[in-house]
């Protein structure tokens, strides 16, 4: 299976590394493996990380770790030339726990947070409605592009909570901007803004907890 995530590609210029990374111009990657939101940790599973080489880029060259008891994992001495293009993946190739840029950032270890192999994202929001600006024959609509509630008449306020299995294995959302929430003046406006999120018409974003409630929200309609 291939979960497939971009993270934002930073270069740092080979001939500052000793001043801003490891005294030998290296740095590590760690980071820590969990079944799903049981806790239960990937305990000795071998993992591979790969630099894919190109004609722009250094040559291919992997580096293997295996993780503790508690799925902790660290990828050491990385020569800093190697901060483009990665993949994590198992030892055998089959599955893919990340593929993209790392961010590199004067640190002479990258934290690259929880990876799940399968994962429950939370949100709750309360939402302030202006029902002065609503028709009367006005239905108000709230959702995911999978699942939605509708109020009539509009009220002043309320609240709504949504989750999200993800059971693909991949890294933490966690760091995600939120939940895309969707809100429309009748069920047609709402599915137009549903089936448009890319034009961001009636989208607002909602913290979200990763197999846990996070903290509320508080959105505001129009």
């Amino acid at each position: 299976m291939k979960a497939i995530l971009i993270i934002c590609v930073f270069s740092i210029l080979a001939s500052g590394c000793k001043k801003i990374l490891g005294s030998d111009g290296t740095y590590s990657i760690k980071g820590k493996m969990l079944r799903d939101c049981s806790g239960a940790p990937f305990a000795i599973y071998n993992l591979r990380l790969h630099h894919q080489g190109g004609p722009i880029t250094y040559d291919s060259r992997d580096w293997t770790t295996t993780t503790d008891l508690d799925g902790n994992f660290v990828f050491s001495n990385i020569p800093i030339k190697y901060n483009g293009a990665f993949r994590m993946l198992d030892d055998e190739g089959k599955t893919w726990w990340l593929e993209g840029g790392i961010l590199i950032i004067n640190k002479d270890i990258i934290d690259i947070g929880t990876f799940y192999g399968e994962q429950k994202i939370f949100t709750v929001a309360k939402f302030t409605v202006d029902n002065s600006k609503f028709l009367p024959t006005d239905t108000l609509y709230i959702g995911t592009t999978g699942d939605f509630n509708y109020y009539y008449p509009i009220p002043s306020s309320v609240v709504v909570n949504y989750s999200s299995e993800i059971t693909r294995p991949g890294p933490s959302s966690g760091n995600s901007k939120g939940l895309g929430l969707i809100w429309g003046r009748n069920k047609k406006d709402f599915d137009s803004a549903r089936n448009n999120t890319n034009l961001g018409y009636h989208l607002l974003y909602s913290k979200i907890g990763i197999c846990t409630q996070p903290d509320t929200s508080f959105l505001n309609i129009p």
